[in-house]
Order: structure tokens, then C-alpha cells, then sequence
């Protein structure tokens, strides 16, 4: 990966307006400036771009203070393919919200790359880098203290931190679940074992289990014969009391018959008895038939009489409640004319007070008329006025332009003159013709003279202006007066129209009280004569002459009442001997019918009563019966309990014998997943230690040694002109003649072969540079990408100068196997010593860089 530019926005320290980050051009350049400046922000930019990753773990933490978006943009290059990518960062409520593009150069335009979600997308550019950002930082990134991490510690501790660097520490994690998993599969071994020598204890018992199913075998096979034997014996008394019952539900059925016959007897017994009497008391009513039909007739004159005192009352009681009616009519009509008078003497008295306001309401609007007379004039003038200010504000305005005019005329004319007395050749300034100095002379004379005339109309303008302020300022105090006066129009005319109405309501008043007094008189005459609803007055003493004439007396009356009450019971007796006429033929065939009923009802009633008698003798032992039944179920349940716990128990141990039958078959289940535990246990146990530290990670360190030597001795030819190489040992034989496992570093040069403990100085800075180095291009190769950048970012500010002139040296040696080497440093010295320089600094818009 190289890359190309960089646009960062509102990312950590740097503001919106950052210029773009051009990579190229650059080979090896000096990320430079001074510490908190800004500086890894830039390499922080390009890992969070590519992976979503920096130096913190939260993404919000890394837009600038009281911004609420930060965007990176950054053009990249791989196997000669341009790459963009733009990732942005949005806060948004409690979380933010991060969008990321991608995107390719086709050679004329971008094309959309972006998959469907970030998490594809980020899945594709790792397909197109072919490094993690863990890989990347270990490899493009040399960051301080990791050059000589490895080199200067114990050489037990070399391979340790070597196993690290390559990424080993994933076999640590697969030893340890193979552990695990070895420990589990160990304890399910041990588990099992357990749960077989249960079963085998278990199954110890199966002979005790099957005697016991035996017994209980033949012990229901018994009882069920006693059972059915018993239930025999209750089915056959059952059956006894059912027909014994049967016979007493038909007695009791019996009996309620005969109770009903018996009170229908009763009931036709009674009736003949009524229909007896009733037939007598017919035969007295029909032998007073003559005394009946003489009290009959007597009974008709008397109410007749009744009807005619009744008739004279009724029209009496009419003729009363009319005249009553009457009188409160004419009641009625003297409270009105009353009313009325007292009506006409109240609107009179109104009348007349409104008329006595007239002479005071005259003179009212005369002298409001006066007024709004005299504010109608000061309106006009204030109308003049208005025209008088705009004519004077246009004459104003005329003058204001004249003399900008005359200014600008007067400039010019000043610029000219300046521009002819500077000038130094015979040439106007102005037109470029040629000019002698007598005509130039003459020129500024005759400008001169024209200015003076300008200035002169400048000045009578400016005058004119003044007094135009002068006037404008008086219309504008009258105008003011004027219309503090004219604050007063409006209410006197509402006042006038007011006082306008109210004198000729007051002229009206007058008419109107003239009209009420010469009424009330009218009906004060008419009061004192009671001329009051003559109509009713002539009713009234038609009403009185009726009444008169229909009095009727009230002894008369109550002596006419007393003989109808008397002889009203002969109506009803006159009825009754009409009906008994019909009912004497009747009632006698009845009561032959019910004679004849009756005979018949007491045979019923014999014969009931001695079968009653029958059915009662039959269902004497009926109870006897009953208790041998209760006896004979209780034995029959008893038999049923006693072989519903033989059943139980045989059930019991038929379930212990199939127990122990499928606990066999589990046992041997549980054996075979025993030995595929143990088999397992073993190969996980195997794994445990394949995985460990002398296993496959000494194995890929021995493997990935030779290139690391290689590359390292390549680095260093190239740096020491062949003189110095280096041999990585992971084994050394220990004084007892033992192996231990180490990582010797042997340099040798042309004195010889010695330990790296023994170097220093430059000599020692070299090997741990190439050493770094080869492990990143080792890191680089395992990923399947090439390692084309290099971010350089040691802590130079320790080294002297002879240090700083070897890590100048050490890039020098390496920079064509790169297209893009950075180095990151504060160091002033150090930056003359880059061909380009990123220059980084910090303002209060926030940090910014240029290129050198």
C-alpha cells in the first residue's frame, strides 16, 4: 500500500480548513514538528481511514473538540491500482454513526466500490490490502522502543518477544482450550465411571427384583378370583333391590293416586252440597216473583224524579261558574284601566324630564359645532403644510444630486491639474498629444478657472440647503402643532353627533308628553265613571235572573236519593230471577251428573286402597335386603383395594426389572462413551502440548529465522559493505551437556564471530535497524501483501548526533526497497537532513502542515 493523498476534516486536533496531503513525489521524507502538534494525528488518519482503528479504542474521541463530524479521505495505491477511501463520523444522540465508501480509479473517472454495509465494505479493502491493522502496525510501523525490544533482551527472553512480534501468541490461546477441553473431556471420563459403578450397583439387585415380580404375579391371579366371586354375589342382591325397589316406587306412586282421588272426592262431595243449596235459593227467589216486579216499577218513577232534580242542579252549578267567571272578568278590567292609568301618568312623567334637557342640549351643539368647525380648518392647513414639506424635500433632493455632481466634476478636475503639474514630458498625461509648456500652463489656468466657478454653484448650493433645512424644520413644528390639535376632531365629532340626538330625542319628548296627558285624562274619566266591560256587566245580570229561575230544594232532593237507594236492590233481584228461570233446568241435570260421578269415584277409591295394601306386604324386606348389600359391597371393595395394591406392587416390579434391563444396555452406552472420552483426553492432551512453547511455535520461529537472517544480513551488507553478518541461534549446550533453548545473536565481521552483548555504538544500532526491519518484510510476506511504506516513528530526540547520522545512514540503505519511507521526529537537527519535510504546526484554527 502507498499512499497517494490526504484530506483530513475536524479529525483530532486538525480544524475544516486543512490543505490536501499530496504523497506525491515524496520518497523519503521528515514528518516534522513539535510535540501535541499533530504529527501521528496524520499516521492515526490513514490507519482509521483504512481499518476504523487508531490509538484509541473510541471513534468519538477522535473528532475535534465541539465538532459534531469528522471525515478522512485518503487515496491509496496497490499493485499500481489507485484505491480511494472515505470514512466519516457523525455523532448523533448517544452514539455516533460512521459511513464509509470506497471506491476505484478507472483511468477517467471514480467507480463506486461501497458494498451493501460498512462491515462488507471493510471486508473488501482488507481483501485489497491483504493486511489487518494489527498486521500493518507491526510491519509499516517502527514505533519507538520496538527496534531494540528484541535485541538488547536476555536471549531467553529473545524468542519470547519474537513469538510475539510473529503473532504466535494465538497457539498460546489454542493450548489453552485444548487444556480445557482435555480437562473437560477428563472429568467426563471420571463422571462416567461413576455413573457405571451406580448401574453395576444397581444391577446387583435384578435377581431380588424378578422374585419379587413372581409373587406379585400369583398374588393377582388369586385375588382376582376372589374378586369375580364376590362381584357375583353383589350383582345378585343388587339385582333383588332393584325389583323390591321398583315395588315401592309403584306404592308410593299408588298412594299419591289415591290421595288425588281421594280429594277429588272430597271436591265433588262439596260441589254437589253448592249445587244443592244454590238450586234451593232459586226456588225461593222464583216464589217472590210478584213482590220483585212491584218494587221494580216503583224504583223507575223515582229515578226518573232523581233525573229531573239532577238536571235543574247541573244547569245550576253552569250558570254559578259563569257567573263567577263574570265577575273576575270585570275584576279584570277595572286592574287594567288601573294599569293602564298608572302606565300613561309614569311615561308622561319620563317624557317631560327628557323635554326639560332640550334649551341645555341646544346650546351644547352650537358650541360643539363651533369647535369642529374651527378643527376642519386647522386640517386644511395642515394638508397645505404636507404639500409645502414635499416640495421642499424635492427641491432638496434636486440640490443634493446638483452637488454631488459638482464634487465629482470639482475631482476630476483636481486629479487632471495634479496630473499636468507632474508631468515631466512634453506629452499630455491626459490624451498623450503632445504639450509645450506654455500650453500646459495655460491648461492648468483654464482648469483652474473652472473649478472656481464649480465650487462657486457648490457653495450657493450648500447655502440653499441650508435654508431649505431651515423651512423644511418650520413646516415640519406646524405640521406637529396641527396635528396635536387635530388629536381633538374625531372625539367632538362623536361628542356632536351624540348631543344632536339626544336634543332631538328631548324635541320628540315634548310631542310625546302633550300626547300622554291629554290620554290620561281620558282614562282618569273613565275610572271615575266606571266605564268598565259593559258586555259583561249585561251577561252578569242575565246569569243572576237564570239562577232564579232553576233554584231547586234541597230536602226535596235527599228524600228522592233515599227511596232510589231503597229500591235499587229489586233491579238486581230482577236479574237474578231472569237468570234463575234459565238455571233451575240446568243446575238439576248437574247435579244428577255429579251423583253419578261420585258413585264411581268411591269404587276407584276401594279399589286403590286394596291394591295399596298388596304392594306394601311385597316390599316389607326391602331394608333387610339392603343392609346384605351394603355388606356384600364392602367385601367386594375390599377384594378390589387388596388387588389394586397386588397390581401396584407387581407393577413396581416389573418397572425395577425393565430398569435394570435398560440401565444394562445404558451401562454399555456409557462404556463406549467413556472410551471415546479417553480417546479424546488423549489427542486434546497431545494437542496441549503440540500447541505449547516447545511444540509448533518453536518450530515456526525455527522456520521463520532463515528469512530473518537473510533479510537482516542483506540490510546489513548493504549498510556495512559486506562487513558484518548475523546468525540466530535457538540452541546453546549448557555447561552440564544439556540443550536449553535460547535466541543467541552472533555477529561476525573481520574479527570474528562474537555475541551481540558484545557490540555497541553504530555497530549495535545496525543490527537491531535490520533486524526490525526484516521482521516487518517477514510480517508483510506471511500477510500476502508487499511492503511498499514505511512509518518511521523511533523517539530520535535520544540520540547524539553520531546516532542520528546512523539512523540517516540506515534509511539511506534501505530506501530504494521502498517506495515511501516517513519519519516522524521533533528534532531540529534531523530536519535538514530529509530531502522533503511535512512540516506540522498548531494555531488556534487547529493544526496545519505544509510540504518542503
Amino acid at each position: 500500500m502507498i499512499p497517494n493523498r490526504l484530506r483530513v476534516r475536524n479529525f483530532m486536533c486538525y480544524g475544516e480548513e486543512v490543505p490536501v496531503l499530496d504523497f506525491s513525489g515524496i520518497h523519503v521524507a521528515g514528518l516534522v514538528g513539535d510535540n501535541g502538534h499533530g504529527k501521528s494525528a496524520l499516521l492515526d488518519a490513514i490507519t482509521w481511514a483504512l481499518w476504523g482503528k487508531s490509538r484509541t479504542n473510541q471513534d468519538d474521541k477522535l473528532i475535534r473538540q465541539g465538532e459534531m463530524e469528522m471525515e478522512v479521505d485518503l487515496e491509496f495505491t496497490v499493485e499500481g491500482q489507485r484505491y480511494r477511501v472515505i470514512r466519516r463520523r457523525t455523532l448523533s444522540g448517544r452514539t455516533g454513526r460512521t459511513d464509509l465508501q470506497l471506491q476505484a480509479w478507472t483511468g477517467e473517472a471514480w467507480q463506486l466500490l461501497t458494498e451493501a454495509s460498512k462491515t462488507q465494505t471493510e471486508q473488501r479493502i482488507l481483501s485489497i490490502l491483504r493486511l489487518n491493522y494489527e498486521t500493518f502496525v507491526n510491519s509499516a510501523f517502527l514505533v519507538q522502543g520496538e527496534a531494540d525490544r528484541f535485541t538488547t533482551q536476555q536471549p531467553a527472553e529473545r524468542k519470547r518477544i519474537l513469538g510475539e512480534i510473529l503473532g504466535l501468541g494465538q497457539y498460546d490461546e489454542y493450548q489453552k482450550r485444548a487444556r480445557e477441553r482435555a480437562r473437560a473431556f477428563k472429568e467426563m471420563v471420571q463422571r462416567l465411571d461413576a455413573e457405571m459403578g451406580e448401574a453395576d450397583r444397581e444391577l446387583a439387585h435384578e435377581p431380588l427384583y424378578l422374585a419379587q415380580e413372581e409373587e406379585a404375579t400369583a398374588q393377582v391371579k388369586a385375588l382376582e378370583g376372589e374378586e369375580r366371586e364376590a362381584d357375583r354375589a353383589f350383582r345378585g342382591l343388587e339385582a333383588q333391590v332393584r325389583v323390591l325397589e321398583e315395588r315401592a316406587r309403584e306404592a308410593q306412586d299408588l298412594a299419591r293416586r289415591l290421595e288425588e282421588a281421594r280429594r277429588r272426592l272430597q271436591a265433588l262431595e262439596k260441589r254437589l252440597q253448592e249445587r244443592e243449596a244454590r238450586l234451593r235459593d232459586l226456588q225461593a227467589l222464583l216464589a217472590r216473583q210478584e213482590e220483585i216486579l212491584d218494587g221494580l216499577r216503583a224504583l223507575e218513577e223515582a229515578r226518573l224524579r232523581q233525573r229531573e232534580l239532577l238536571g235543574r242542579m247541573e244547569r245550576q252549578r253552569g250558570l254559578s261558574e259563569e257567573k263567577n267567571a263574570l265577575e273576575r272578568r270585570l275584576l279584570q278590567a277595572r286592574h287594567a284601566l288601573e294599569s293602564e292609568v298608572s302606565t300613561v301618568r309614569d311615561r308622561l312623567e319620563k317624557a317631560l324630564e327628557r323635554a326639560r334637557a332640550a334649551e341645555r342640549l341646544q346650546a351644547e351643539v352650537e358650541r360643539l359645532r363651533t369647535e369642529v368647525a374651527r378643527l376642519k380648518e386647522v386640517q386644511r392647513e395642515q394638508e397645505a403644510l404636507q404639500e409645502q414639506r414635499q416640495a421642499l424635500l424635492a427641491e432638496r433632493a434636486t440640490l443634493e444630486e446638483a452637488s454631488g455632481r459638482l464634487r465629482e466634476e470639482m475631482q476630476v478636475l483636481r486629479e487632471r491639474v495634479g496630473l499636468l503639474q507632474a508631468a515631466t514630458e512634453p506629452r499630455c498625461p491626459l490624451c498623450q498629444q503632445p504639450l509645450s509648456p506654455e500650453e500646459r500652463a495655460r491648461l492648468v489656468q483654464e482648469m483652474g478657472q473652472e473649478e472656481r466657478a464649480l465650487k462657486e454653484a457648490y457653495l450657493g448650493h450648500r447655502d440653499r440647503l441650508k435654508a431649505l433645512d431651515q423651512e423644511v424644520k418650520e413646516v415640519q413644528e406646524r405640521l406637529a402643532q396641527a396635528a396635536e390639535a387635530l388629536r381633538d376632531l374625531a372625539p367632538r365629532e362623536r361628542q356632536l353627533g351624540a348631543a344632536e340626538q339626544s336634543l332631538q330625542q328631548a324635541r320628540q319628548a315634548q310631542e310625546e308628553a302633550a300626547a300622554h296627558r291629554e290620554r290620561l285624562q281620558a282614562l282618569e274619566e273613565r275610572l271615575r265613571q266606571d266605564d268598565v266591560a259593559p258586555e259583561v256587566k249585561e251577561r252578569l245580570a242575565q246569569v243572576e235572573a237564570a239562577l232564579a229561575e232553576c233554584a231547586v230544594d234541597p230536602q226535596e232532593f235527599q228524600r228522592v236519593n233515599g227511596e232510589v237507594e231503597r229500591l235499587t236492590s229489586y233491579q238486581e233481584e230482577a236479574a237474578r230471577l231472569r237468570a234463575a228461570e234459565e238455571q233451575v233446568a240446568a243446575l238439576q241435570g248437574d247435579i244428577r251428573a255429579d251423583r253419578e260421578q261420585l258413585q264411581a269415584y268411591r269404587k276407584q277409591v276401594a279399589d286403590e286402597e286394596a291394591q295399596l295394601e298388596g304392594l306394601r306386604k311385597q316390599v316389607a324386606g326391602l331394608e333387610s335386603l339392603r343392609q346384605d348389600l351394603r355388606v356384600q359391597e364392602e367385601r367386594l371393595a375390599d377384594v378390589r383395594r387388596r388387588l389394586a395394591e397386588a397390581r401396584d406392587a407387581l407393577g413396581a416390579a416389573r418397572q425395577r426389572v425393565a430398569h435394570c434391563k435398560h440401565l444394562r444396555e445404558l451401562r454399555k452406552q456409557k462404556e463406549q462413551e467413556r472410551e471415546q472420552a479417553a480417546r479424546e483426553q488423549a489427542l486434546y492432551e497431545e494437542l496441549d502440548t503440540a500447541f505449547g512453547k516447545q511444540g509448533v511455535q518453536a518450530l515456526l520461529i525455527d522456520q521463520a529465522l532463515p528469512e530473518i537472517t537473510e533479510e537482516a544480513n542483506r540490510l546489513l551488507a548493504r549498510m556495512t559493505d559486506g562487513r558484518m553478518r548475523v546468525d540466530l541461534q535457538t540452541q546453546r549446550e549448557t555447561k552440564s551437556g544439556t540443550t536449553q533453548e535460547v535466541l543467541d545473536i552472533i555477529i561476525s565481521d573481520e574479527l570474528g564471530s562474537r555475541p551481540y552483548e558484545l557490540y555497541s555504538g553504530g555497530e549495535a544500532f545496525r543490527v537491531n535497524f535490520a533486524l526490525r526491519v526484516a521482521l516487518s518484510r517477514l510480517l508483510a510476506r506471511r500477510a500476502g501483501a508487499r511492503l511498499q511504506t514505511l512509518f518511521i516513528d523511533e523517539g530520535f530526540g535520544a540520540l547524539d548526533t553520531v546516532g542520528r547520522e546512523r539512523l540517516m545512514e540506515a534509511i539511506a540503505s534501505i530506501q530504494d526497497d521502498f517506495a515511501c519511507i516517513l519519519v516522524v521526529t521533533h528534532v531540529e537537527e534531523l530536519k535538514e537532513m530529509f530531502p522533503v519535510r511535512i512540516e506540522v504546526t498548531k494555531g488556534e484554527g487547529g493544526s496545519r502542515f505544509v510540504v518542503r
